[in-house]
């Protein structure tokens, strides 16, 4: 005979097993009524074909239910967790492609700041690679959203607002 309780919500199970069959009985607080559960064992019983019926309600607000399935015998329906990379056995493919792209991220801008520096001799802003690139980038993103959303919007894109005037 086993029991739970769980006091944030004030329910109890209690697990019985008479006989060769398994009785649940679940009682909370708040409610008066209480079921109670018996657990059929039928090992040969495909799984899509166990039942939960009804039997009697005995005494009154106790209901009592029969569940016949294979999944009520000991050890018969327990599920195996499927193996998987993110088990804690290494890095998955997303988190190498991320480590690989922000590495290779890292080396253009050192490898660029140094090439421009030493190379070069440019200093302050002009020490950014691409630096015309990456002020446009922005504006260049604003214009490729508005585009899109005018094409979803079934507007005429192909002309600009000043040929409009």
């Amino acid at each position: 005979m086993g029991t739970g309780h769980d006091k944030t919500r004030d329910l109890s199970i209690t697990f019985t097993a008479p006989s060769g069959t398994s009785t649940t009985r679940f009682h909370h607080s708040l409610f008066t009524r209480i079921s109670i559960v018996k657990l059929v064992c039928k090992d040969k019983l495909p799984l899509s074909d166990s039942t939960l019926t009804f039997e009697k309600e005995d005494p009154a607000d106790t209901y009592n239910l029969i569940l016949t399935s294979k999944c009520c015998c000991p050890d018969l329906c327990q599920t195996k967790p499927e193996p998987s990379s993110s088990s804690g056995h290494g890095l998955s493919i997303g988190s190498i492609l991320l480590i690989v792209f922000f590495s290779l991220i890292f080396v253009y801008i050192l490898c660029g700041i140094l090439y421009l520096k030493f190379v070069r001799g440019a200093s302050g802003v002009e020490l950014i690679p691409n630096y015309s690139f990456w002020a446009l980038l922005p504006s260049l993103i604003k214009e490729g959203v508005v585009f899109l959303i005018g094409k979803c919007r079934g507007q005429d894109t192909s002309s600009t607002q000043y040929e409009k005037i």
